[in-house]
């Protein structure tokens, strides 16, 4: 009974490593990420020349970086019913 685990355990390493050293699966990873390196696509060639004057682009417009600010400083308490009707949308005209 001994002698046939021994004979199971001896096969399911044999199994478990595909290759018989390491140094062959680690040669053949190396491979693998060398190839895998020369076989991406090139980009295509553009049609135009960045240098031709005939070429069109989009005009570049100005926007400025602080144009929506708003000051937010602190300031005093106020009446909150006034402050309310300040802030309020007009009521709906009755129909």
């Amino acid at each position: 009974m001994v002698s046939y685990s021994k004979a199971i355990s001896a096969d399911v390493s044999r199994l478990a490593t595909p290759f018989r050293t390491p140094q062959i699966a680690l040669r053949l990873t190396w491979a693998a990420l060398v190839l895998s390196g020369c076989s991406t696509l090139t980009p295509r060639p553009l049609d135009t020349s960045a240098a031709d004057p005939k070429t069109h682009a989009r005009p570049a417009g100005y926007r400025s970086a602080i144009g929506g600010f708003v000051s937010r400083r602190p300031v005093d308490p106020d009446d909150w019913k006034t402050t309310n009707e300040r802030v309020a949308p007009p009521p709906k005209a009755a129909e």
